[in-house]
């Protein structure tokens, strides 16, 4: 892909093969622009990117390559419109047999990923697949310089996710009543405590190198029934604000991306694998439900507020990060828990306009069913096994049914495969197997794991952008 010499560029060569019309919009060129960039045409025009300090392009290999392609590409390709690929280097990607062939008229796409995001929330036909990985700071830290250090909304453009995992909607704040302090007194240990009107409560998490983003918790903050009273305490004196600031400014810095806001764990998962632990939790459970029961209860409370803050912002599509999960959680806790307060947040977020996607990573296939038959519009980062359990092509098709998208497929071992041929395979298949699906949106399984090559996830891009599935 060039980024200054467009008249060169794989999608005007493409062009220009199919008599099609086409636009291009260049970053920098030689030609007449409107607009001001900082960066100079002088600074950029053999650069491979369109920074200054990018490195350098072997022009004399780029004129030969170009040579070779762009005289039989006309002929070979005549017919072929599925080889387009948008990214990577042509001629690699191969048309999926049963999806891609017709799947793009020739032109430039007339959606951007917004608006192909925004249709397949719908059940809309669209030009294409979307693309959707989880990129986070642990995907980040296993590329190379300069993708390395780079801002995560510029990685997620840089490999053409058409949605980007954005932030939070609210702040939160203690009233008076609450005095909290935090210290961190070495070898990656953070120690949070909160003295209440209720009583004194703390919890210790840990960051180790394998896990410098998350932390371990080492010690939960509720560790008896006092305890838990001390934290509801807490509850009744935190303070939900509204915050959409960033929100705004990611939408209108990459109006081409559905940008999107994270909402709040349900009550079970905040409680059983984050402030008690799941050993405690089951103990605790068992000797009162109904004790435990009022605790989410009061939980949910707040956490209703936090969502009202996600309706009231300017994202169109929110999730929930809370790892349905039944060799965590068992159907029957996810059946009387999650699901329903799932569903309020829906409900709430539905009556804004908003869409709700729920992470689902884990085993879910015992409770496909009842998770089609939710009120929120579909699960994302849905993996196969290992990590997963389920076939994501079956998956998809029983939300299909309800009218619920599916995101994810690519497995966290796909990902790290160093066979470039081997991992293209794995996806087409992927992709040949959800085939008649309208709702599909090809993604990670869970989060792209640490390893994940660049060339891997640009592959995975621009065979989803290949692909029309409707």
């Amino acid at each position: 892909m060039f980024w200054n010499n467009c008249a060169l560029s794989y999608a005007t060569l493409t062009a220009a093969a199919f008599s099609a019309y086409y636009r291009n919009i260049a970053v920098s060129g030689m030609g007449i622009v409107t607009g001001y960039v900082k960066v100079r045409a002088a600074q950029v025009w053999n650069r491979t990117g369109p920074k200054a300090n990018s490195s350098p392009a072997d022009l004399k290999a780029c004129e030969k390559a170009q040579s070779q392609r762009s005289a039989p590409f006309a002929k070979e390709n005549r017919g072929r419109v599925g080889n387009l690929t948008g990214g990577v280097t042509p001629g690699r990607i191969r048309p999926c047999r049963s999806s891609c062939a017709s799947s793009i008229r020739g032109e430039v796409e007339l959606m951007n990923g917004r608006q192909i995001i925004r249709a397949v929330l719908q059940g809309q036909a669209t030009e294409r697949v979307p693309w959707v990985p989880c990129i986070d700071p642990y995907t980040r830290s296993g590329l190379p310089e300069p993708l390395g250090s780079m801002d995560l909304f510029e990685l997620q453009r840089y490999f053409g996710s058409d949605l980007y995992r954005g932030g939070w909607a609210s702040s939160e704040r203690f009233d008076s009543a609450i005095r909290h302090t935090h210290s961190e007194p070495g070898n990656g240990v953070v120690v949070d405590a909160y003295e209440t009107p209720g009583g004194s409560i703390r919890e210790a998490h840990t960051f180790v190198p394998e896990s410098p983003y998350i932390p371990f918790p080492t010690e939960y903050l509720i560790k008896s029934w006092a305890d838990l009273d001390a934290y509801l305490c807490l509850l009744e004196h935190t303070i939900v604000e509204p915050d959409h600031q960033r929100l705004g400014e990611l939408i209108n810095a990459y109006p081409q991306a559905m940008i999107t806001t994270a909402v709040t764990d349900t009550p079970l998962p905040a409680l059983m694998t984050k402030l008690i632990g799941t050993e405690n939790f089951v103990f605790m459970h068992s000797d009162d439900p109904a004790r435990i029961r009022r605790a989410m209860d009061a939980m949910q409370a707040l956490h209703r507020r936090r969502v009202e803050a996600a309706a009231q912002g300017p994202a169109e599509v929110c999730i929930c990060y809370e790892n349905t999960n039944t060799s965590s959680f068992g159907v029957r806790w996810i059946e009387e828990y999650e699901l329903p307060w799932l569903n309020e947040y829906a409900e709430i977020l539905h009556a804004a306009g908003k869409k709700l996607l729920v992470h689902m990573c884990g085993h879910i296939r015992l409770v496909i069913e009842q998770i089609a038959a939710a009120r929120f519009d579909g699960i994302i980062d849905v993996a196969p096994p290992p990590t997963g359990d389920c076939d994501v092509a079956a998956a998809a098709a029983a939300l299909n049914e309800h009218g619920k998208t599916l995101g994810g497929g690519i497995s966290c071992t796909t990902f790290i495969l160093q066979d470039a041929d081997r991992f293209e395979r794995e996806v087409r298949e992927l992709m040949e197997n959800v085939a008649a699906n309208p709702r599909f949106m090809l993604g990670s399984g869970d989060a792209v794991p640490k390893g994940a090559t660049g060339e891997n996830l640009l592959r995975a891009g621009a065979i989803a952008r290949a692909c029309r599935l409707r």
